[in-house]
């Protein structure tokens, strides 16, 4: 859920700033990472039914980075997608 989650918030995080005529993926990629590793550890030092868990943060990072992998194809092999 992790994985799929982050690679959609990415992803659509990404075409906002396309929007915005922001081309640079790293911003995407460093916000998914950050906002990621930042719930696990809110969720470590709050006290909830949530656990910390290393293996979240692996899928967070993984889904980001196959939305920034889908963006940067965007950006190559579709020209008219800068316009």
């Amino acid at each position: 859920f992790h994985f799929l989650m982050f690679l959609v918030w990415t992803f659509f995080y990404g075409i906002f700033r396309f929007q915005k005529k922001k081309y640079s993926l790293l911003p995407v990629f460093v916000t998914g990472a950050l906002f990621g590793i930042s719930i696990e550890i809110l969720q470590y030092f709050l006290p909830t039914n949530r656990h910390a868990e290393f293996f979240d943060i692996g899928a967070d990072l993984l889904g980001t980075g196959l939305a920034i992998l889908f963006l940067y194809l965007l950006l190559k092999k579709v020209p008219e997608f800068k316009k």
